[in-house]
């Protein structure tokens, strides 16, 4: 806390300093003007009687200047980043000034020669601006003084890919930026070739880049290209890890603000289809105003959840969780974000159906997501009876609660392991979606569940893990060289949730479309490439083959079950159709086997009662991994 202090204080310093000096040229600007505008009007050094009236008008040409700069905000303005938009307003801030004093010097009896006003307009504003500018100039000079020591070892040498806005905006970015970094050639995929952004030449067509990559020794590459397609990032990984070059891009979007920045390839990059935008309208009309309770609230998929959906100004959002503080730590990111939104945390577990129904007695949300599973695949092969009890029976006591207090609106959180299930985990998610489905034939409140795959970027997901191998030199473990999964990002399974609950009638399955099933082999060799590394060179994978409960191929959804819905890129499925006592009948049964803690192989057969489409990869094997 010190140490932030003092830092706070050299800036507070550093401020005021600068506005001084600001202050200081602007006075001394305005005297010179003065003087300089006498001078040219009479065309002689001599000041003609006039240097009394000089100094007065100086004196509250003066006043005004620093009163009108401050009121502007031309004293605050970062002046490395200064544009077209300081120099105009820096041109009617003078001109103000300057018009005032002339008024006033009307109205004067002794006063200066109206011409003389005119000059100074010109030679205030020249100086002023001068100043101002001349930090840009300096860094422009030394900019260029970097290029051409760009075979220096000490300095990153970038290409960058593009020649629009974005380009522009790149050059832009590392001339402003205290770094060693320098941008030494552009290329793009028109040709182009010989024209010059920002001092920057267009050395080639993106087909040639790794010509220009050798040419200019460069050991960086950043697209700052629209509409950049999988097949051209797909040429670019390839030829970065053949130049052991980084790749990163352009990006004008952050959490923080809008200023330019540029970022490592993002691993949704590689997904191989462009991301799923959802329609706003619909959410915000089944979102805002109203009282969200999410369980699991902490997670990858709850947080991002709740993230998301305080952009649509629910009245209060209600973070259910057993974990105190991921559930806190969301409270805090969106008190933050969003100051008007009522936050609450409630701990508790989903296995506490008292615990539950209190919480949807005192709150009375219009809406329940519930969110909150267990979803680690080799870990529930080995605890099955914790599955059972978080996913089966946690998941039909907040129905329960849901069903009771006459909740308007329930989604559950399922997954693609839930079709033709081969583990724990998949097949008592899908026991989960046979639950709502009961309910919803009897119940007011509308239920409905969201499958999806992959996510990336939540907890335990396969990117972080790989980032982390690479990081460390590798090997990059896969589980098999042919293993395929579906992927989306976290942003667009939060989407798909909030809008199957704003298009829920009731009993629906909702699967967003994620494009094909992406090879796990190719994901991790194109995360080597973005590190600038050959894989099986420089980062081996090693296979260390499927572990219990996995296949290599999901399913997002079973045959002839899918429909289309209103929108493009989400179908629906209707659940199997289970009544509510047969629900209750089948879970005495799993309650029993939570009690008196069945092994895996009674486990199984109790778990295929209802789900007869779940099938073990092999018994044996995953029998000789137990360890309750």
């Amino acid at each position: 806390m010190k140490k932030m202090n003092s830092q706070v204080k050299l800036l507070e310093k550093k401020l005021f300093n600068r506005i001084f000096l600001l202050i200081v040229a602007d006075v001394t600007a305005t005297f010179l003007s003065l003087y300089i505008g006498i001078i040219l009007r009479f065309n002689s050094f001599d000041l003609n009687g006039y240097s009394e009236k000089i100094v007065f008008t100086a004196v509250l040409f003066s006043v005004i200047i620093i009163v009108i700069y401050t009121v502007t905000g031309l004293y605050k303005s970062l002046w490395k980043y200064a544009s077209i938009e300081e120099l105009v307003k820096l041109i009617i801030s003078s001109l103000l000034a300057v018009v005032a004093v002339f008024l006033i010097n009307l109205i004067w009896e002794n006063r200066l020669p109206n011409s003389v006003f005119a000059i100074a307009f010109l030679v205030q504003t020249g100086i002023s601006g001068g100043i101002r500018f001349s930090y840009r100039v300096m860094r422009a000079f030394k900019s260029d003084f970097i290029l051409k020591s760009y075979k220096n070892d000490n300095v990153d040498r970038i290409i960058v890919i593009g020649s629009g806005y974005e380009a522009s905006a790149t050059i832009k970015n590392y001339s402003q930026k205290e770094n060693n970094g320098v941008i030494v050639a552009l290329v793009d995929r028109y040709n182009k070739k010989g024209s010059i952004i920002h001092n920057v030449k267009i050395e080639g067509t993106l087909e040639e880049i790794e010509h220009v990559i050798q040419r200019f020794k460069a050991n960086e590459v950043i697209i700052a290209s629209e509409n950049f397609s999988e097949e051209d990032i797909a040429f670019v990984l390839d030829v970065c890890a053949r130049t052991k070059c980084k790749l990163k891009k352009y990006t004008a979007i952050n959490e923080v603000g809008s200023r330019n920045l540029i970022v490592d390839i993002d691993p949704k990059d590689l997904l191989g289809r462009p991301q799923v935008n959802l329609n706003q309208d619909e959410v915000n009309a089944f979102v805002h105003g109203k009282t969200v309770l999410v369980t699991g609230g902490g997670g990858s998929i709850g947080s991002e959840l709740i993230k998301q959906m305080a952009e649509f100004e629910p009245a209060h959002i209600i973070i259910l969780d057993i974990n105190e503080n991921d559930a806190y730590l969301t409270k805090l990111v969106v008190e933050k974000s969003h100051p008007g939104i009522k936050v609450e945390v409630i701990i508790g577990s989903v296995r506490d159906r008292i615990r539950i129904c209190q919480v949807c007695d005192k709150y009375r949300p219009d809406i329940i997501f519930h969110a909150a599973a267990h979803k680690h695949v080799p870990l529930m092969e080995k605890s099955p009876n914790e599955a059972l009890k978080n996913n089966i029976i946690g998941t039909y006591n907040v129905a329960y609660c849901a069903d009771k207090f006459n909740i308007k609106k329930f989604v559950l959180i399922s997954t693609d392991k839930a079709v033709n299930p081969t583990n724990i985990m998949g097949a008592t998610k899908r026991i989960a979606e046979i639950i709502i489905s009961a309910f919803d034939q009897t119940s007011e409140t509308e239920f409905s569940a969201v499958r999806f795959g992959n996510v990336l970027g939540s907890s335990g997901s396969v990117i972080p893990i790989f980032r982390q191998q690479i990081e460390s030199g590798g090997p990059v473990r896969v589980t098999h060289p042919d293993v395929r999964r579906f992927f989306m990002t976290i942003q667009e399974a939060c989407q798909l949730v909030l809008q199957a609950g704003a298009i829920a009638k009731g009993g629906e399955v909702f699967i967003l479309d994620m494009g094909k099933a992406v090879k796990i082999k190719e994901l991790a060799s194109n995360l080597i490439k973005m590190y600038g590394y050959i894989p099986e060179v420089d980062i081996k994978i090693e296979y260390i083959g499927l572990r219990p409960g996995e296949k290599l191929y999901e399913e997002i959804m079973l045959d002839a079950e899918a429909a289309k819905t209103k929108h493009e890129k989400i179908f629906v499925a209707k659940a199997k159709i289970t009544t509510l006592d047969e629900v209750n009948k089948y879970l005495e049964d799993i309650q029993k086997s939570i009690d008196e803690n069945y092994e895996l192989n009674k486990v199984i057969e109790l778990l295929q009662q209802v789900v007869p489409e779940f099938i073990p990869l092999d018994i044996q094997e995953i029998n000789g991994n137990m360890n309750i």
